[in-house]
């Protein structure tokens, strides 16, 4: 039936496919896809599509990625056409591929309908002459794909807000990208100028020492051309004078000699000056110092020697010193290693120097310095730090036996030190609000103590109250009783009267009678 119509006309012949050459002339020469958003190298006319054009400039090189003639962003040519060419060719493409591809399997016929029932799209025949979609409902299979693509359509636009999006995002990217790499032009210039203002403070404390110098040199220089004067004076004075004028003078010119002699010479203190220059940028150095007294003992029954603790923010460092060696070094060398006994947690990488002294010269002071990484109980250093045999022959034991080194710690830049800092007051901070907790459970001890002892000296004050209410009570029942008997035998009272006013030759006792003696003889 379909060649039928077919042959009356009722159905157009089928047409040829667009040229492939014109798909590859619509494909990004970068990525090798279809074009999306379309830009043109002016030189070449060559087409790629936005986001790679953008970023093959931005991120690799200055030129166009066919031709490599020299191209910026702002010289790429807008193609609005060629939207309009690609979605032409697409339909073209889409309808020969309807032609070719939408055909019945059974009668090789077009599909126009499509059968709601059984949710397939069929061809006229089935839908008029099959028995299998009998009594089934049919739709123009154009209507339901009008219907389908206006679906699909509907959630392109989703994506296409989507990706115009991401666009907007990598354009923000690209901003973010200049912004970056503007502040850290700007970074450098203010690095820049911020080493030269060092620099010009360094030169400004060298010239200050200089001057210093030159001070001392000049005064030197004066005090020795004065003497050189003298000399000069004096030998020709000795070479012009008569023998006897001089032996008349010479006790004047020798006591002349001995007051220039006794002068004050210009003097020079070299310790008010040393070569550290104050920097702004690196931290100065903490030290401590290691003494060693019979090395040679050590070295023969000690196998490692440590200093002093050195306490710097919190952390605590020593120097470990091996007298005979270490490893595989034992036996031949000095091995001095930096120990971090205590730290903040971490890793953390410090400047360390250690200074072994010569007893004679300090300019041949053996000096070993680096920078490493240090962990809580980690020691670094150096197994051949010297040898042994030259240790005495070269003057770093003294007659006494001993050896003296000094150690260097400091962090290598001014962040770690303020971050040592920080976390030491932290540390610092713990302990004394722990403290204020300690004293103020010992003041609510003490003041517990203190009402306890209060109760038992009001309880021990009440009991000698009650004592001595009870003696009085008792001292005025005893002079009651004393009245009453008085008041009953008036006699007894003035004969007893009587015997004690007679005169002491009669009368003699030792003792002095009490009232409650006195009672009791009543």
């Amino acid at each position: 039936m379909s060649e039928m119509l077919r042959s009356s006309g009722y159905m157009p012949n089928q047409r040829p496919l667009p040229n492939a050459n014109l798909e590859d002339l619509l494909k990004c020469v970068i990525c090798y896809d279809k074009l999306a958003d379309a830009k043109m190298c002016p030189f070449c006319s060559k087409l790629c599509c936005k986001i790679c054009i953008h970023r093959w400039l931005i991120e690799n090189r200055s030129q166009c990625p066919h031709c490599r003639s020299s191209l910026r962003l702002d010289q790429l040519v807008t193609c609005r056409f060629l939207k309009d060419i690609t979605q032409a060719l697409e339909s073209l493409t889409a309808n020969k591929t309807e032609e070719v591809s939408d055909k019945c399997t059974i009668h090789n016929c077009p599909l126009n309908y499509f059968c709601t029932t059984c949710d397939n799209p069929i061809c006229s025949d089935c839908a008029m002459f099959s028995t299998d979609h009998k009594g089934h409902e049919f739709q123009h299979l154009q209507k339901v794909y009008k219907k389908h693509v206006e679906q699909i359509n509907t959630e392109s636009k989703s994506l296409s807000k989507r990706a115009k999006d991401l666009e907007t995002l990598l354009a923000e990217l690209d901003v973010n990208i200049d912004k970056f790499r503007i502040a850290k032009e700007e970074k450098s210039r203010e690095l820049i100028v911020y080493m030269e203002q060092i620099q010009s403070r360094l030169e400004t404390q060298l010239k200050e020492k200089l001057n210093i110098l030159s001070s001392n040199k000049d005064k030197i220089q004066n005090e020795v051309r004065h003497l050189r004067i003298m000399q000069i004076e004096l030998e020709n004075e000795l070479s012009n004078v008569a023998k006897s004028k001089l032996i008349s003078k010479s006790s004047d010119l020798i006591k002349k000699l001995k007051a220039i002699q006794s002068m004050p010479s210009t003097k020079y203190d070299s310790s008010s000056l040393t070569c550290e220059f104050i920097s702004e940028v690196i931290p100065t150095y903490e030290s401590g110092i290691f003494i060693l007294k019979n090395f040679s003992h050590a070295q023969q029954t000690i196998e490692v020697v440590y200093s002093d603790i050195l306490h710097i923010n919190g952390l605590m460092w020593r120097l470990k010193v091996y007298p005979n060696g270490n490893g595989v070094a034992k036996g031949n060398y000095l091995s001095v290693f930096l120990e971090l006994l205590k730290g903040h947690g971490g890793n953390a990488k410090y400047d360390y120097r250690v200074e072994m002294i010569h007893q004679i010269n300090p300019n041949q002071n053996v000096i070993r310095e680096f920078s490493s990484d240090f962990e809580t109980g980690e020691c670094w250093g150096y197994n051949r730090f010297y040898h042994l045999e030259q240790l005495k022959n070269e003057g770093f034991i003294n007659f006494e036996d001993t050896l003296v080194m000094n150690y260097y710690v400091r962090a290598p830049n001014y962040y770690q030190l303020h971050k040592d800092q920080e976390i030491y007051i932290k540390q610092l901070l713990e302990k004394k609000s722990l403290a204020k907790e300690q004293i103020n459970d010992l003041y609510k001890k003490l003041e517990k103590y203190g009402e306890i002892k209060e109760e038992n000296l009001d309880y021990e004050f009440d009991e000698e109250i009650h004592e001595i209410n009870d003696k009085e009570e008792v001292k005025r029942t005893e002079e009651d009783i004393l009245k009453e008997k008085v008041a009953n035998s008036p006699n007894e009272l003035s004969t007893m009267m009587q015997r004690y006013m007679l005169s002491p030759q009669e009368v003699s006792s030792d003792e002095e009678l009490t009232p409650k003696q006195l009672y009791n003889k009543l």
